[in-house]
């Protein structure tokens, strides 16, 4: 997207203003999804001792990442997140969202994120890792059902490279993330944080 050259703010047209507008919450937005991003691939290395470095930013997928081997590999992030009716009402924010919604959702995302990836103008579509981000539903406090019915072979059909679970809604007690690995199979599996014991903080 160019940038716009800059100009004194009562000079600039309506048109010129939503689009400066645009570029900002644009901006705003890439750095908050790159933060997300870094619990991710620290979460990835601590996990697998593989590293995931941003080599840039873009849309479709998120980013693109260099492994430690030089490989570079797509990241898209998607958040897996509860019915806004139900959070109103909600008075236990451990049960923001239940598992079978949380494993419907997963499903949806997971289609929906592969059509796009199907779509010209994709970078690396056969090397995209798909992060579903489960920012309402955490592993440990959760009813267990997304971690006892997942299930590889009853995914919808995709083409991504890895599809991963990620568990955010614990970030802020804990500074860190959980991973749960959808795809492949033989990565398949429950990754704890370190040391999981410890106590959150506050």
């Amino acid at each position: 997207m160019p940038i716009l050259p800059m100009k004194p703010e009562e000079i600039l047209t309506k048109a010129e203003k939503r689009a400066r507008k645009r570029e900002a919450d644009g901006l705003g937005r890439k750095i908050v999804e790159e933060h997300q991003l870094k619990y991710f691939t620290d979460a990835y290395q601590f996990s697998l001792g593989d590293t995931l470095d941003t080599v840039s930013w873009c849309e479709g997928p998120d980013f693109i990442c260099q492994r430690s081997n030089g490989d570079k590999v797509g990241v898209e992030l998607t958040q897996v997140v509860g019915d806004p009716s139900v959070l109103k009402t909600c008075t236990d924010p451990e049960e923001l969202m239940d598992g079978f919604a949380a494993l419907e959702e997963i499903h949806n995302l997971i289609e929906t994120k592969e059509f796009k990836r199907r779509q010209s103008g994709w970078r690396l579509p056969e090397n995209t890792i798909l992060v579903l981000q489960l920012m309402d539903y955490n592993f440990r406090e959760g009813d267990s059902l997304v971690l006892d019915e997942l299930d590889i072979n009853e995914l919808p059909t995709h083409g991504f490279k890895e599809i991963w679970l990620g568990d955010y809604s614990r970030l802020d007690a804990y500074g860190d993330i959980e991973l749960f690995c959808c795809f492949p199979e033989y990565l398949w599996g429950f990754y704890e944080r370190w040391n999981p014991g410890r106590k959150p903080y506050g």
